[in-house]
């Protein structure tokens, strides 16, 4: 997925969310959706507000937390050529 089909996914959970919840605020219906909005559509609001404003941070994180490590004969190596200590 691309950065911008990303960000599109987003805006429109987001957006759905929204209405969900205004829907359960401005519209006196009784039952299920206020009790859906309080329960699922808030946080998702929530945190795909966050997520979208802290898009720069969270990729940058998920990029240095998907680097591996080298294994220990990489890493006698490294230390044989003078990369690492």
């Amino acid at each position: 997925m691309t950065p911008r089909q990303l960000r599109q996914a987003q805006r429109a959970v987001h957006l759905a969310m929204a209405v969900l919840v205004a829907a359960a605020v401005y519209l006196p219906l009784p039952g299920v959706l206020p009790t859906l909005a309080r329960a699922i559509a808030i946080p998702a609001l929530a945190l795909s507000g966050i997520a979208m404003w802290q898009a720069a941070r969270l990729r940058r994180l998920r990029r240095r937390l998907g680097r591996q490590r080298p294994t220990v004969p990489q890493q006698r190596k490294l230390v044989r050529e003078g990369s690492i200590r």
